[in-house]
């Protein structure tokens, strides 16, 4: 028999990524910039995630910035609300402070050596959001 708590429409329905899908964005864990919506403004549409050099992952579904778990990639929560993300276009940049950056000057086989401290977890790095129409600029702060 039908069952009205079972109505599937009204129930929040969200993406979860997945490793190996297409709308993976790579390169945010590691380059220094990454314009994570290729300049194209956030829409109802737009379906795309990636990883921090933290292992944070991010993501935008549905209008919304969400936060996933690194290891299940199951969503964790709300980051930003459709109102403050749709329109706007998503970039991922690096705070500048070169605490461990590969030097390529350093003798052969040794490149990443200064980077084998074992205190060296991520880079500093900040998730701007930005409104081409006003040029407000949001940088989005992680919960720590």
């Amino acid at each position: 028999h039908d069952d009205e708590a079972y109505d599937h429409d009204k129930y929040f329905k969200v993406y979860q990524p997945q490793e190996s899908d297409q709308h993976y964005f790579c390169g945010a864990e590691t380059d220094e910039e990454c314009s994570i919506t290729d300049d194209e403004p956030v829409d109802m549409d737009t379906k795309v995630w990636w990883r921090l050099s933290s292992g944070r992952v991010l993501g935008v579904m549905n209008g919304m910035l969400l936060e996933y778990d690194s290891s299940t990639l199951a969503p964790l929560g709300l980051v930003l609300y459709p109102e403050e993300l749709l329109g706007k276009v998503i970039t991922v940049v690096d705070s500048g402070i070169e605490e461990c950056v590969v030097d390529e000057d350093q003798p052969e086989g040794m490149e990443g050596a200064e980077c084998a401290d074992e205190s060296y977890q991520e880079r500093e790095q900040a998730v701007i959001v930005h409104d081409p129409e006003t040029n407000k600029i949001t940088i989005v702060q992680p919960n720590e």
